[in-house]
């Protein structure tokens, strides 16, 4: 049996309770993997002091894509981009997407659903090569 995970887009709702304002804004992701459980799909939150910060795997095409209606499966996630989108906290605007790792020049492939999140608020992740199986620490500052 093969195991198909899918990953849609991201919905971000801000609301300001002291003007009763809402601000609803829509990050466009389309995941899909098969026979591997997800561990390339998901996605993480990291918080900083000014915006929150959403991490995930996504198909390059997508770096200039604004709308969910264009953007592009992840495919090949050795091919893939690991992105930040930053959230921020005042406003709830989201920004553009920054590349992190650009996985196909990249000796390893984040794996963002494996991670968890350590005392300190510092995000522990979960990563693996060819060879061997890794863990690493992610902030931001």
């Amino acid at each position: 049996m093969i195991i198909v995970v899918g990953y849609f887009d991201l919905f971000v709702v801000h609301h300001t309770f002291s003007t009763g304002k809402t601000v609803y804004s829509q990050i466009p992701k389309k995941q899909f993997t098969k026979g591997d459980g997800g561990v390339y799909s998901g996605y993480w939150v990291l918080q900083s002091d000014d915006s929150y910060d959403i991490y995930f795997n996504d198909n390059p095409i997508n770096l200039s894509v604004s709308t969910g209606e264009k953007i592009k499966e992840l495919g090949k996630v050795k091919e893939s981009v690991f992105v930040r989108i930053p959230i921020d906290k005042n406003t709830g605007s989201v920004g553009k997407k920054v590349v992190i790792v650009d996985n196909s020049s990249s000796e390893f492939v984040v794996s963002p659903s494996l991670t968890f999140r350590s005392t300190d608020g510092k995000n522990v992740f979960y990563r693996r090569t060819k060879k061997e199986f890794q863990f690493g620490l992610l902030s931001r500052d």
